[in-house]
């Protein structure tokens, strides 16, 4: 037992001490930013509680012409400006912020990713005879893409707990309570994520399906209504629209038609699930791993063994999918779950055949599959997209494949399997699963590193206005957002009603950012050479 607490806390020390080298005063992505000028926002309105933003340009734009956050992650109501998101993250961001400073944002992150993976090793006591094994821990710990969003200042780690603990809940305390408390914190996870729903209507489906668990249904359902009825009541207190950012993702003149829908379903699914490269050739391979996949699910096939070579070349490919220039682009397109999380293939490794013989085992199984299909049928193509790390509307159910996967492992730990499958296979997917997330790792230090040093920069500069015309410019340099005058204007058509009012107000220099063109000269900026696609070119001019 000890040498098990030993491994833990060896574990917990790692997440620690990459928490303590990454740079604090930065946001990996405008998300982030636009959640923080939502905290230092909030509870300022001359009327009381309010969600609106502060714009400190408008005492000189009035109209809110040339509002620095840009659509969809603001819109102007009322003539006042509000986030996209629900504020309630940003209620918590405020607090932890007053209390800890920058470090204090990522703890929001920071503490429920150790608590998804204490939960995980709760479930894995109920599940496994054999003593969790140090492959177990580390496959929780470091090797799902949720790693990624333990360091960063986004709502999707905490949500995840809140699930994963309502989960936990529900199966612990087989009683009414339990199934009330249980229903209650999946109805405050939707305060975080709005998508929350479809977790919990595949939580419903999958105990409807589930006999053994059928007793505490409705109050499960119960306690989701009470959670669920406090998000709206809050909306209304705190002046927002309810589910504006689940549904904003389609546009206004959205006409449903069965060939527009079920095109969009297959780019969401291509998205969640097999996207990995911008190039076609690296797809191309990332589809071969599935026909290798598919003649391994046939018994007895003659070339079986070829399928087993086949795929593990296809494997060792994937870590090199990631060395090319352009780390944007890549992201852009490293969205899918079988790339960023390849451990799930552990399901075609392993004997599934004893699945179903397991009540909770059987019930993650099923509750997966349901919160995956309903996520494909209702997700937004633009949500299956980002500059982020593996399936974001899909995080919510990698706590269960990890657990189903650990199960498959545990069966082929406890009998004999095939020697090419334990000793080189499974070893293998392991090591690239785990390489994977180290390098989204990687991607996150070098990016909020960027984003730091062009705003130590920024803030150094003595021009009080910043006019760009890059939209996601105000969000990533967010701690700059209320210490300088910053203004989106997309064109020189605009510019120059911008200006005349700047000059009426005795505004004599102002600060130009623009997209880094190559070749470009006289840029105040000096920047390494990754991300090129956020390099910025700043110029001071006199007006």
């Amino acid at each position: 037992m000890k040498k098990w607490v030993l491994i833990l806390f060896s574990l917990i020390v790692s997440y620690g001490g990459f928490f303590w080298v990454l740079p604090k005063k930065a946001f990996w992505i405008r998300d982030e930013g636009n959640k923080f000028i939502l905290s230092q926002s909030l509870f300022n309105a001359p009327g009381g509680v309010s969600g609106a933003l502060i714009y400190p340009g408008k005492i000189w734009d009035k109209d809110c012409e040339f509002v620095p956050i840009r659509p969809p992650f603001a819109y102007i109501r009322n003539d006042a400006l509000y986030s996209q998101y629900p504020p309630y993250f940003s209620v918590l961001g405020k607090y932890f912020f007053h209390y800890f400073s920058y470090s204090g944002l990522l703890l929001l992150s920071f503490f429920p990713g150790i608590g998804i993976g204490v939960l995980l090793l709760y479930f894995f006591s109920r599940l496994f005879k054999m003593k969790i094994t140090l492959v177990m821990m580390l496959l929780v710990f470091f090797g799902t893409p949720l790693l990624f969003y333990y360091f960063v200042y986004w709502e999707h780690a905490l949500s995840v707990f809140l699930m994963l603990l309502g989960m936990t809940l529900f199966f612990r305390f087989e009683r009414t309570t339990g199934g009330v408390f249980s229903g209650m914190l999946l109805g405050a996870s939707v305060f975080l994520r709005e998508e929350s729903i479809l977790f919990f209507l595949a939580f419903v489906l999958a105990l409807i399906l589930q006999s053994e668990f059928r007793r505490n249904l409705a109050s499960f359902v119960t306690g989701f209504i009470i959670g669920f009825s406090v998000v709206v009541f809050l909306d209304c207190q705190f002046g927002v629209d309810p589910f504006r950012h689940l549904f904003q993702q389609y546009s206004e003149d959205f006409s449903f038609s069965l060939k527009t829908f079920f095109r969009e379903r297959w780019n969401v699914f291509l998205n969640l699930f097999f996207s990995c490269h911008a190039k076609p050739f690296y797809t191309a391979i990332n589809w071969l791993v599935m026909v290798a996949l598919f003649f391994k699910c046939i018994k007895n096939f003659r070339l079986l063994k070829i399928s087993n070579c086949l795929l593990l070349s296809c494997l060792a490919v994937y870590p090199f999918m990631l060395s090319f220039k352009g780390p944007v682009q890549q992201l852009l397109s490293a969205n899918g779950l079988v790339f960023t999380f390849p451990a799930i293939l552990l399901f075609l490794f392993g004997d599934t055949s004893t699945i179903r013989k397991s009540p909770l085992v059987s019930f993650l199984l099923n509750q997966s599959f349901l919160f995956v299909l309903l996520v494909c049928l209702f997700c937004p193509v633009v949500s299956s997209l980002g500059i982020h790390w593996g399936p974001r509307m899909l995080l919510p159910v990698i706590p269960g494949l990890t657990l189903l996967c650990c199960y498959i492992l545990d069966g082929m730990h406890s009998r004999f399997h095939s020697f090419f499958i334990n000793r080189l296979m499974v070893p293998a997917l392991i090591v690239i699963n785990g390489l994977l997330q180290g390098i989204s790792l990687y991607y996150l230090y070098a990016k909020t590193g960027l984003n730091e040093q062009i705003f130590r920069q920024l803030a150094l500069r003595p021009e009080k206005v910043i006019i760009t015309s890059v939209p996601w410019f105000a969000e990533e340099m967010a701690p700059l957002y209320f210490q300088k005058y910053i203004f989106y204007c997309p064109d020189q058509e605009h510019l120059l009603p911008l200006i005349k009012r700047l000059q009426q107000e005795r505004i004599h220099e102002v600060l130009f950012i623009n997209p880094e063109i190559p070749g470009q000269k006289d840029n105040l900026l000096a920047l390494p050479s990754e991300f090129p696609y956020f390099h910025l070119h700043a110029q001071s001019v006199k007006i």
